[in-house]
């Protein structure tokens, strides 16, 4: 498929420079069968896992370039723009296009997202994270500070103090991501798992916090 030859050909040349990354490509030269059919999961169509980091032609790390990363989504979907394959008018090779174009878009909103990549990697380690133990993984510590903190958003009115908490929190992740850095690093996926389900907790947190600012203004 077409994704699967531009991501091959990205990941080939990740240490070059972005004009050196995205030349000479030629997109229509795979019969690689990668894409996902379903745009609710990370499945592709034979029923194995889509790597979404192999699909944007980035290096399975929980440190990615930011900038890289948008680099590589922006050079795929100018690539599979209808504009592009206006020549090719099978439909069902035109859905293919459309379904590669979704599946790229969601594959760089999860890699975007801290705590999705994380979970992605998780699972590409076959470590995924169940939600309904994420509890048991953080303690019973950890959760008695969330629910005071939820407590707190509840009980505030005030944007001000609302735009503290939300200050305090983005600070906090900024942490947790910088330990689970770490921990992939180390391959230490125990301790990843453990952050990764914190930072769910903050995350959470932080959209309470977001919801009711926006009913307050």
């Amino acid at each position: 498929m077409l994704v699967s030859s531009l991501s091959r050909a990205l990941r080939k040349s990740a240490t070059s420079n972005t004009a050196c990354r995205f030349r000479n490509l030629n997109p229509l030269r795979s019969n690689s069968a990668w894409f996902c059919s379903s745009s609710d999961s990370n499945t592709k169509s034979d029923g194995s896992f889509c790597n979404c980091f192999e699909s944007l032609g980035m290096e399975k790390t929980f440190s990615i370039s930011s900038e890289e990363l948008k680099s590589s989504y922006k050079f795929l979907m100018n690539q599979l723009h209808p504009d592009r394959h206006a020549h090719i008018s099978s439909i069902e090779e035109r859905d293919k296009l459309h379904h590669e174009a979704s599946t790229v878009t969601r594959c760089y909103e999860m890699l975007n997202n801290p705590q999705t990549r994380a979970l992605h990697l998780l699972e590409l380690h076959g470590k995924p994270m169940d939600e309904t133990v994420s509890s048991a993984l953080v303690g019973s510590e950890f959760l008695m500070e969330i629910m005071e903190v939820r407590e707190t958003i509840d009980a505030t009115t005030s944007d001000q103090v609302l735009q503290k908490l939300l200050d305090e929190n983005r600070i906090t992740a900024d942490g947790l991501c910088q330990q689970l850095e770490e921990a992939f690093a180390k391959n230490d996926l125990e301790l990843a798992l453990r952050l990764t389900a914190t930072l769910q907790y903050w995350n959470r947190a932080k959209e309470t916090i977001r919801d009711k600012i926006s009913h307050i203004e």
